[in-house]
């Protein structure tokens, strides 16, 4: 009974995450349910590039998007049976498309996960424990909603876009407050696996939307002061992400 006296707050927001992620998935249908729409067929051509030529990373679509929709590179055996173009007068259903089924899929799982994620991981800093089930709710409710979760049957890049990016901050907001609390930053090999883990999926996130690029100058600007901060100018972790 003791260790439920403590530990409380952290069963409400498992039951919540579990109890939040089961209506997301009962809630919009079959998880396989796509739609297509006017650039999906660049995303289907970008994706016949070879893996790792420079075509893939620097062509008319960028590298994670292009390795998301090789599951649908083979436009005789993954044909759009499903299209919705409302501005050309051209609107259909959501439909269980060959290859795209597994995009959808793909779509769905990474945003329940994401959130779900994000949620956790803000209610973690958090020290009261109404706020800490609140900021659950919160994410969780924002997360799920019609208008984004909706995306995620779509067959193109907003919805990787989005819970991707709600993985980098949960992991950069985990990094920043272990970082902020330490004398020596990135010391541990928890920190370090964490550094490295938000740099790929950053790096995976830039990737997926030519206009992610320009979160870039935008990060620059905020950590190059860090190494105004004494303890965080006798790490290398800083200057790497920079120089990355």
């Amino acid at each position: 009974m003791s260790w439920i006296a403590k530990k409380w707050v952290d069963l409400v927001i498992v039951l919540i995450l579990i109890a939040g992620a089961w209506l997301r998935v009962i809630s919009y249908g079959d998880l396989r349910l796509s739609i297509a729409n006017s650039e999906t067929s660049s995303y289907v051509t970008g994706a016949q590039a070879p893996v790792w030529s420079w075509e893939i990373f620097a062509g008319k679509r960028l590298f994670t998007t292009n390795i998301i929709y090789k599951f649908a590179s083979d436009a005789e055996n993954c044909p759009v049976t499903a299209y919705s173009a409302p501005a050309a007068g051209a609107e259909s259903v959501r439909a269980n498309q060959p290859c795209f089924d597994k995009i959808a899929l793909l779509q769905n799982i990474l945003s329940v996960l994401g959130w779900s994620f994000l949620a956790w991981m803000m209610a973690r800093w958090i020290k009261h424990p109404l706020l800490k089930i609140a900021s659950v709710v919160i994410v969780l409710l924002f997360g799920f909603t019609p208008q984004i979760a909706e995306w995620d049957s779509i067959l193109s890049p907003e919805s990787l876009s989005l819970s991707i990016f709600a993985i980098v901050f949960a992991v950069l907001m985990e990094l920043t407050f272990r970082a902020s609390a330490s004398e020596t930053p990135f010391a541990g090999r928890t920190e370090r696996a964490l550094f490295i883990t938000w740099l790929v999926i950053f790096l995976l996130w830039v990737f997926v939307r030519d206009v992610h690029l320009y979160a870039i100058p935008m990060l620059l600007a905020v950590a190059t002061p860090l190494l105004f901060l004494r303890k965080f100018r006798q790490t290398k972790h800083i200057i790497a992400a920079i120089a990355i």
